[in-house]
């Protein structure tokens, strides 16, 4: 189970990075097109720093959340400092 697990999140995860960087490709070749060479080298840097992006968003998420559960097991299930989990 372990092994299915750790394939589906390579796979999935590989493949939403792979179509986040494919389409500032593409919207760079449309400016290339245009004739905006410089809109278009912003365009495809945009797509290929946005896995980084996520991932850099999804991890301080996860460690807001970590941090949310060990004060609330630190204060023996008392209320304690809530943080903003806006999705």
């Amino acid at each position: 189970m372990l092994n299915f697990l750790a394939a589906y999140l390579a796979v999935v995860g590989g493949a939403t990075a792979g179509l986040q960087a494919a389409r500032g490709v593409v919207r760079g070749v449309g400016k290339l097109i245009e004739g905006e060479p410089r809109q278009a080298l912003a365009e495809v840097a945009g797509g290929l720093l946005a896995p980084v992006v996520a991932f850099v968003h999804q991890a301080t998420r996860l460690g807001a959340e970590v941090c949310e559960v060990a004060g609330v097991l630190g204060s023996e299930g008392q209320p304690g400092v809530r943080f903003d989990r806006a999705a």
